[in-house]
């Protein structure tokens, strides 16, 4: 009831989403008065969590991005660099899209990294005021 109350203060409607899910769904017209974390501590906690969040997640796409790429690299074909011809482009684009996969925990680091940094930004504005 609280949490609700909290919503409902600032002009917030709970729409019943399924309850198994976790997810909660709210609606709001739109007033100008959009946020929820209105005063310094709650914006200040609220960042805090943001970047524990995507530090958090970074660092462990990092520590997967270590483990696919510490033996053997994107490219697992055997003898693809020594191929000629068009057997090397048929293997190279076979594999393509299985190596752009095994990227995707490194690409993950990268944008982890910079919503750590945007969030790190207002956190600091925030704290300077």
């Amino acid at each position: 009831k609280d949490y609700k109350g909290i919503y409902e203060d600032f002009g917030w409607i709970y729409i019943n989403g399924p309850w198994l899910s976790g997810i909660r769904y709210w609606q709001k017209e739109d007033d100008g008065q959009n946020e929820i974390f209105s005063d310094r501590q709650s914006k200040s906690n609220y960042y805090k969590r943001l970047m524990n969040y995507s530090s958090g997640l970074g660092f462990m796409c990092l520590f997967f991005s270590y483990m696919i790429y510490k033996d053997s690299g994107l490219y697992l074909t055997e003898g693809l660099w020594s191929m000629k011809g068009a057997w090397f482009w048929k293997a190279f684009l076979f594999e393509t899209p299985f190596a752009l996969l095994r990227s995707l925990p490194a690409l993950m680091v990268v944008l982890f990294a910079i919503s750590f940094y945007k969030v790190y930004r207002k956190y600091s504005m925030l704290i300077e005021k």
